[in-house]
């Protein structure tokens, strides 16, 4: 029997131990190969016979299933009704599936390649270009323009969440190696394999422009029939200050400070200083002592090792307009998208 390589004991019961050519909801998508996994679900790529179409399936923990059907098919359904509708973004199917270990929820989408945070680690430093960090840029508030629109918050705005298409729409499976599995321990594991595309960090700019990029996962979203947005329990907000208080909170706005995490991240290889600490007091002081006077100059001094003093300035001035320590005065995803410092970020 297969188990996922991302068997994990901290989320309860664990991962759907899926096996190639496997079939899902009653015979209806066969399994291709492995994606790639997370801690709380794995994507495999399937096949439907009937139309003879390619999908990926993000089939949940057993633990995460609940969660995902109450939380996350909402808002996606929401997504599905958008004037502009995110086709990476648009639910074409759920089921739920039951293994020997237990019933697992699935969901099918467009199936997508690797992510931003793949082709960063890619680099030897870490480090993305400044041309490529605005095109992410441009796409992720694309997005969120459209999701804060409709009072959607994303939660969790990082680059192991922006993944690129294929630009295909049947996977070039052919000329790859075949799945394999991998024994760790007494079990086998399914090795994953990412789709591959075209797209390296050296790209010209004009090309670059053009990249697509889909800011994809819901999972920790906050669904717009709530009333009221609450912080999601264990979730990551990157120490967004709001979220630190005695009486913590999220909105919007806090998807905009992750925006400003990701791209000093991007640019400069590692995570911004200020967010670390050992409790929310410590991480609290920290932000305010770094940009509590609404200066440039702290976000600066973190880019002029890796930009010239031009580029550091006109990035410096974004970012410090998505981390403001008052959630009121942050950018919001339009304005962001108006902002000089994304012209050049969009010719696709």
């Amino acid at each position: 029997m297969s188990f996922p390589e991302e068997a994990s004991r901290r989320e309860g019961p664990g991962h759907f131990p899926a096996k190639i050519h496997q079939k899902l909801f009653n015979d209806k998508y066969e399994i291709i190969r492995k994606l790639g996994y997370g801690p709380r679900s794995s994507t495999w790529l399937v096949w439907r016979k009937s139309d003879d179409r390619y999908f990926a399936v993000k089939i949940y923990t057993i633990a995460a299933s609940t969660r995902a059907e109450e939380v996350e098919i909402p808002i996606l359904q929401s997504v599905g009704k958008f004037r502009w509708r995110p086709p990476y973004l648009s639910l074409k199917d759920s089921f739920w599936e039951r293994a020997y270990n237990g019933s697992h929820f699935c969901i099918i989408t467009s199936f997508l390649s690797t992510t931003v945070e793949d082709l960063r680690l890619e680099e030897e430093t870490h480090k993305l270009p400044v041309d490529v960090v605005q095109r992410v840029v441009y796409c992720v508030c694309k997005a969120l323009k459209e999701l804060h629109g409709a009072n959607i918050m994303h939660g969790a705005v990082n680059a192991g969440n922006v993944y690129f298409s294929t630009g295909t729409m049947r996977p070039k499976l052919d000329s790859e190696d075949r799945p394999s599995t991998t024994k760790i321990g007494k079990f086998y594991t399914v090795a994953s394999q990412p789709l591959k595309h075209r797209f390296r960090w050296r790209d010209k700019t004009d090309f670059v422009s053009e990249w697509p990029l889909h800011l994809v996962n819901l999972g920790h979203g906050t669904s717009p029939q709530k009333s009221k947005f609450k912080p999601e329990p264990g979730n990551d907000y990157l120490s967004a200050p709001e979220t630190l208080s005695q009486n913590p909170s999220v909105s919007p706005k806090t998807d905009m400070w992750q925006l400003g995490c990701m791209i000093l991240k991007l640019l400069t290889g590692s995570n911004p200083p200020f967010i670390g600490g050992d409790d929310a007091y410590s991480r609290l002081a920290s932000i305010q002592a770094a940009l509590g006077d609404g200066s440039t100059k702290s976000i600066e001094a973190l880019l002029v090792d890796v930009l010239d003093k031009r580029d550091a300035a006109e990035a410096a001035g974004f970012i410090r307009d998505c981390l403001r320590l008052d959630p009121s005065r942050r950018l919001t995803a339009d304005q962001a998208l108006r902002h000089m410092w994304l012209a050049d970020a969009n010719l696709g």
